[in-house]
């Protein structure tokens, strides 16, 4: 009799991300990020966007340290109640971490609206806290009115 493993399912999403020696989330990155957590009264933007989506335990689930949390996290998204588009954003997200391009990619492939894009980034950038970025894309997508 010959026995079959069968491999369990993973999220669609994560042929987009590289799990090789350039994972995103290798150290220090994670301590960064926890750093930055604590920084802001222990709530990210994008805790703030998983627990919005019904995500529970979300400050265990990101960030991701290795293949196999980046796998949990992204079923977690998947299986959140939000719509297709806010679940892209979130993934979209999580793609700028490799800071290659690989988001716009995505974001191309999935049809993410321009608005979408970026508000995305500009919580990317406000939560890795990279505030002169924010300043400059926000005088981008904001001109200035006058007032």
């Amino acid at each position: 009799m010959t026995h079959f493993q069968v491999a369990e399912p993973v999220p669609s999403s994560l042929v987009y991300f590289d799990l090789s020696d350039h994972f995103a989330w290798r150290e220090p990155r994670p301590q960064e990020i926890e750093q930055r957590r604590a920084l802001l009264n222990d709530l990210l933007i994008f805790d703030i966007l998983l627990r919005s989506g019904g995500v529970s335990s979300f400050d265990t689930l990101y960030p991701p340290r290795d293949e196999r949390s980046l796998v949990r996290l992204l079923e977690a998204i998947e299986n959140s109640n939000y719509d297709t588009l806010k679940k892209n954003c979130l993934i979209y997200f999580l793609l700028k971490w490799h800071q290659d391009g690989r988001e716009a990619i995505f974001a191309a492939q999935n049809c993410i609206t321009p608005q979408f894009v970026a508000l995305t980034k500009a919580y990317w950038y406000l939560d890795s806290g990279n505030h002169i970025s924010v300043r400059v894309f926000f005088s981008y997508v904001i001109p200035d009115s006058g007032l």
